[in-house]
């Protein structure tokens, strides 16, 4: 199960493996240029203040998007943690256009075989 909710928070089964794509527009609203040498990085922390316990570049091109793996949630403990997305361009400003919104990790119904 993958859902992400109209707040923008995250609730996923620990282990699936979904894969996300990211619309971004300016504050204009038009397309993004995704173009050059920036990045984009989704991470995922126990607290706000902590270190990552997970952390996924994005692909930028052709569309930005990134996936789940299997490995990123398995060995965490179901529960809430909180997650970011944050844009880094090419001259080095920083925006976190998604911060501290919710992640949580549901537990699974079975063990992986």
């Amino acid at each position: 199960m993958f859902i992400i909710d109209d707040q923008l928070n995250i609730s996923m089964t620990r282990g699936d493996t979904p894969t996300i794509s990211i619309t971004l527009t300016d504050a204009s609203g038009n397309a993004y240029d995704c173009s050059g040498d920036q990045s984009l990085t989704f991470s995922v922390k126990e607290k706000y203040d902590e270190a990552a316990v997970i952390e996924i570049p994005i692909t930028l091109r052709p569309v930005p998007e990134f996936t789940i793996g299997l490995a990123d949630t398995w060995t965490k403990d179901p529960g809430d943690y909180y997650y970011d997305i944050r844009l880094i361009t090419a001259d080095g400003t920083i925006d976190t256009f998604i911060a501290n919104k919710r992640f949580t990790i549901l537990p699974e119904a079975h063990d992986l075989v």
